[in-house]
């Protein structure tokens, strides 16, 4: 009966096309001791450390779903941030 509902509720919808999608992940490895590492190397380039100026205030957003270590990452961003003069806080961004 409630397949009957469920048909009738959708019998004007019209259903986009759909392609399978295969998605295929990095198989490089950074190891946890590594990261603050990389992620300073990251944040040292012009066009991210040129923007951080003493006294601002930086907001550093992150989602957890998926992402591996993510302490560490948040973590060496934040220091980061205050060896240049900003105070950091996170701000949580899921979605």
């Amino acid at each position: 009966m409630s397949e009957n509902v469920v048909a009738q509720l959708c019998q004007d919808v019209k259903i986009p096309k759909m392609v399978k999608v295969r998605q295929h992940f990095d198989p490089s490895y950074i190891a946890p001791e590594d990261i603050p590492g990389v992620v300073r190397e990251e944040l040292e380039r012009d066009c991210i450390c040129s923007q951080i100026k003493p006294g601002m205030s930086i907001a550093i957003t992150c989602g957890s779903r998926g992402v591996a270590n993510i302490a560490i990452v948040i973590k060496a961003v934040a220091e980061y941030v205050k060896e240049k003069g900003g105070s950091p806080f996170v701000f949580p961004a899921m979605g």
